[in-house]
């Protein structure tokens, strides 16, 4: 099954909301589910071409799983 997941957290952050969000969104993975998580791109360092890979999300969040996050224009 696949899931798009959609969330107002900014990630990267260290605030309790985000962590949660990926964490919810690797207990998904490890149940078998495919995942998409789509975020604001409310930093401006942020944009669509330059972007956190998955190896150094799941790095910072302490994840065992990788999954596509993909960063959408917002204004804050």
């Amino acid at each position: 099954m696949k899931i798009c997941c959609i969330s107002a957290s900014e990630v990267p952050s260290s605030k309790a909301n985000s962590i949660q969000v990926m964490k919810a969104c690797q207990a998904l993975v490890q149940a078998g589910y495919k995942i998409q998580l789509l975020v604001p791109a409310v930093d401006r360092r942020i944009s669509v071409s330059v972007k956190p890979s998955s190896a150094k999300l799941a790095s910072f969040y302490g994840l065992a799983n990788t999954f596509p996050v993909e960063w959408l224009p917002a204004n804050p």
